[in-house]
């Protein structure tokens, strides 16, 4: 996935050139992997001054070098998935003490900033003021109005990305009520759709029919039952993001074990194919 040579057919994809999400120039590795140069999020050349951007060197999911300026962004050590120095210990986590996805104690001054208190993600007290940040009113990604209990969720009104209210139409659509990253009730129709029931990021139950997509039962992110057949397919068993057992047999397609995300051993045939070691997601 994001990965890219001379041509790429489907998510991420890319030939020469590619602008937007996971783009990249010339060559692109893995995912949001990125040769001379990438022009927007994850993308990355000598210098990338957003979300996911890094200096010289960015060696794993949102990781970077000297500087990074802005979402996840750190100074001299980021150790993983949006965390910093001096010390960051989980994804989005900040200051003094910061106990779950985007929670802070004191201050945290951007993207899942919160005041005094933020209980969990995009959560927050008093006043947050950017994405993700809500008080009384936010009218926006994540905005939401009187209440909004968790990633996405909201009130009574929520007008864009994530947003909803009665009927949400596109991406993390939802139909009357919509209760975490994604979830949906009775329809949701693209990204992350899902029929009568989806639980969790991605997750879905009878039927789900695009990114993510699974049989009768995929239990988290691109996990999945009996049947999953594209983007994090997976036969029997997928126990985590893209792992699996036996057979693979699609995009992240594979034999016998691959253990962590984006860890495997021995053989690994297509996206992200790999031989003998694989150490972190992406990397």
């Amino acid at each position: 996935v994001g990965q890219c040579g001379p041509v790429q057919t489907s998510v991420g994809q890319c030939g020469p050139v590619q602008t937007s999400v996971g783009q990249c120039g010339p060559v692109q590795t893995s995912v949001g992997q990125c040769g001379p140069v990438q022009t927007s999020v994850g993308q990355c050349g000598p210098v990338q001054t957003s979300v996911g951007q890094c200096g010289p060197v960015q060696t794993s999911v949102g990781q970077c070098g000297p500087v990074q300026t802005s979402v996840g962004q750190c100074g001299p050590v980021q150790t993983s998935v949006g965390q910093c120095g001096p010390v960051q210990t989980s994804v989005g986590q900040c200051g003094p003490v910061q106990t779950s996805v985007g929670q802070c104690g004191p201050v945290q001054t951007s993207v899942g900033q919160c005041g005094p208190v933020q209980t969990s993600v995009g959560q927050c007290g008093p006043v947050q003021t950017s994405v993700g940040q809500c008080g009384p009113v936010q009218t926006s990604v994540g905005q939401c109005g009187p209440v909004q209990t968790s990633v996405g969720q909201c009130g009574p009104v929520q007008t864009s990305v994530g947003q909803c209210g009665p009927v949400q139409t596109s991406v993390g659509q939802c139909g009357p009520v919509q209760t975490s990253v994604g979830q949906c009730g009775p329809v949701q129709t693209s990204v992350g759709q899902c029929g009568p029931v989806q639980t969790s990021v991605g997750q879905c139950g009878p039927v789900q029919t695009s990114v993510g997509q699974c049989g009768p039962v995929q239990t988290s992110v691109g996990q999945c039952g009996p049947v999953q057949t594209s983007v994090g397919q997976c036969g029997p068993v997928q126990t985590s993001e893209g792992q699996c057992g036996p057979v693979q047999d699609n995009a992240g397609q594979y034999k016998p074990v691959r253990a962590s995300a984006g860890q495997y051993k021995p053989v690994w045939a297509s996206v992200g194919q790999c031989r003998p070691v694989q150490t972190s997601v992406g990397q």
